[in-house]
């Protein structure tokens, strides 16, 4: 059964075998082929006959299957398609006689497994779209699963199962196996007194290559993999202790990070930043950088003692940079002081990294910085730049006022109103143009409309929206009447500050990519835990590395959005509209394998310079890349340094 290269076929035989005695719907294809070429079998005797089937459909498979991967864009694809190419004559044929149930399972292993050691037949993920944008559907499922190699190959096996494979010798008795267990790592040894063969055996081998190596690949790797992952080590010791599965300690933790790991993902995070400002140069051009600020804090209230401010270009959606401000430290003590700090800051950083002058800045309605921005950087000042606010910041404080004046009861028919008035005040910015008295036109036409007068043709206050936009199918709601206390709140709502602040809206872009990093950035810097600020700020460039390398892939058109569904918020009277994306998954994750990779990388390094083990290697990655206000200090991670050196130096005597 070696010789069933048709790969339609060879799918076939199991789905096929388990019911062919009950029905012929599985196999009409190959009876189809038989009736085609003069063959006439019963229905359940082409099994016997499988060879000679393959050998007819080999052909028009295989023509079938490269047609459907040359479709595909991705170069994985293209390689499969042409490693597929099978002709009739490399078939080889079987007497009826020969085959049986286990010939037929064992070729269909033996086909998985040369699937398996092909690296062009592998493929992790949803296929490309093609070149015109649509998808071509997903690939089967051996194509989907990972290979086993590399970091992805580690699988939980009970102790019991492992005991009764190691516990049988080579000359068929039973021997002694005397097992131990430092953090993740297993090791047997095996001697039996019947043949005197003596073996050991461990679950893992070395981190890196090194002759003077002592750390084991899963003591370091998952550590590693937690801390990119952004799950917090504890919460998975103790799901582990509920199990008893073995994993490193919270120091070996501390070491690896310490060691390696900080300083790989800042050297990874270096070379995506190189890829980011050369997106962000093509995308901008002369035009200068569109950038979006928003900041948040690290705990809810005014107990904040650390805020971020993360600096987005907007026509990207890529992460510049991400400033840290400390209470004490910059903001002498002022929670609120702190926004402020980081974005003259951020002024001034990002033209210094791109090498573009600041075009626009678009912020929320902060007040203490639409004041900076007008008296330092207005039209005739050394740096103008155009300061836009956000459209759904002002939105959602329309919204506010609407939902609590609604809830009176002499208000009438308000809450009838509501939607329908915030969401067209949202559509008024993006539909103007930039122009502000068309802005402030359309805003005071809400309170034509709502009166039931929707064409104001002859009135000084309309000369550019003289007509409501709806068309002739109006809404039965009851106006409000113009006297009543309901319209007289609503009129109130649309003051001089409302209309100006719509008009220094940004009617090209919001900072929705700026909540959306924020909420992002809670997966590693949660509010529920504190962080010192050198961890905290080791955790920004971890967001912001895992942040930009999804955008990459938005870009090439890799991950995209498939569907949406509705899905309802605790704090949302609607339900919100729920992105499913379609993504490469080994691609998307291949970040997070560039770290380990650069962690090992700098442990041969650090092994290679012969330095004591167990002290930071700082030399090799504390080069201050420009993208943070100040370099991570990892002397101040360590609480005592020469209690964590006896600490690991004993560890490395029980690894021995």
């Amino acid at each position: 059964m070696g010789g069933f290269h048709c790969l339609i076929c060879r799918k076939n035989v199991k789905a096929s075998y388990l019911s062919v005695q009950q029905s012929g719907r599985h196999y009409h294809q190959i009876v189809t082929e038989l009736e085609e070429n003069g063959l006439a079998l019963p229905a359940d005797a082409w099994l016997k006959s499988l060879p000679k089937i393959c050998a007819i459909h080999a052909p028009k498979c295989q023509q079938k299957v490269a047609e459907e991967k040359m479709k595909r864009v991705d170069p994985i694809n293209l390689a499969v398609a042409q490693e597929i190419t099978i002709h009739p004559e490399q078939v080889e044929t079987h007497s009826p006689g020969n085959i049986d149930v286990v010939e037929l399972m064992d070729a269909e292993d033996g086909a998985e497994g040369a699937e398996l050691d092909n690296d062009a037949e592998e493929w992790d993920g949803p296929v490309t779209p093609d070149l015109d944008g649509t998808p071509t559907g997903r690939p089967s499922a051996k194509k989907r699963r990972r290979k086993f190699a590399g970091i992805g190959s580690i699988f939980l096996v009970t102790f019991e199962q492992i005991d009764i494979l190691l516990r049988r010798c080579r000359c068929g008795k039973n021997r002694r196996v005397d097992f131990s267990c430092v953090g993740a790592t297993l090791r047997a040894n095996m001697a039996c007194r019947h043949c005197g063969r003596k073996e050991k055996w461990s679950n893992g081998h070395g981190f890196t290559d090194h002759p003077k190596e002592k750390a084991q690949n899963l003591d370091w790797v998952v550590p590693a993999s937690m801390y990119l992952s952004g799950v917090p080590y504890q919460r998975l010791l103790d799901a582990a202790d509920s199990i008893h599965l073995h994993l490193p300690s919270h120091r070996t933790y501390n070491r690896v990070l310490n060691e390696v790991l900080l300083g790989a993902v800042d050297n990874v995070l270096a070379e995506v930043q190189v890829k980011a400002k050369e997106l962000i140069i093509a995308a901008s051009g002369q035009n200068g950088l569109r950038i979006a600020t928003d900041a948040s804090y690290d705990s809810m209230g005014y107990c904040a003692m650390l805020c971020r401010l993360p600096i987005l270009c907007l026509r990207t959606g890529l992460i510049i940079s991400v400033i840290q401000k400390e209470r004490y430290r910059d903001g002498k003590g002022n929670s609120g002081a702190m926004e402020l700090l980081a974005t003259k800051d951020a002024i001034q950083l990002a033209p210094k990294l791109i090498g573009i002058p600041i075009h626009s800045l678009t912020t929320d309605r902060s007040s203490p910085i639409k004041k900076h921005m007008a008296e330092n950087h207005g039209p005739g000042s050394a740096q103008p730049i155009i300061h836009m606010f956000d459209n759904w910041h002002i939105t959602k404080e329309l919204n506010k006022k609407l939902r609590v004046a609604a809830k009176l009861k002499r208000n009438g028919y308000l809450e009838l109103w509501r939607h329908s008035v915030v969401s067209y005040t949202w559509s008024i910015v993006f539909g103007s143009g930039g122009d502000p008295e068309l802005v402030e036109e359309k805003l005071l036409s809400i309170l034509q409309h709502v009166c039931g007068i929707h064409n104001f043709k002859g009135n000084p206050n309309f000369k550019k929206f003289t007509a409501c936009e709806h068309g002739p199918d109006i809404d039965h709601r009851p106006p409000l009447d113009p006297n009543s206390p309901a319209y007289e709140f609503l009129k109130s709502v649309f003051t001089r500050e409302l209309i100006q602040a719509y008009q220094q809206a940004d009617y090209l872009g919001s900072t929705a990519a700026i909540e959306s990093f924020n909420n992002a950035l809670l997966r590693h810097c949660s509010k529920r835990i504190w962080l010192a600020p050198e961890q905290h700020q080791a955790r920004l460039k971890l967001a912001t590395l895992e942040w930009n390398s999804r955008k990459f892939l938005e870009l090439e058109g890799v991950r995209w959005v498939y569907s949406k569904r509705r899905q309802q918020r605790k704090y949302q009277e609607r339900p919100a509209w729920k992105k499913n994306w379609a993504t490469d998954k080994a691609r998307e994750n291949q970040w997070r394998a560039d770290a380990i990779w650069e962690a090992k990388e700098l442990r041969y390094a650090y092994l290679d310079s012969k330095e004591e083990i167990g002290t930071p290697c700082g030399d090799f990655w504390t080069e201050d890349v420009g993208d943070f206000d100040h370099v991570i200090d990892i002397n101040r991670m360590l609480a005592n340094e020469d209690e964590v050196q006896l600490q690991f130096d004993q560890e490395d005597n029980e690894t021995e």
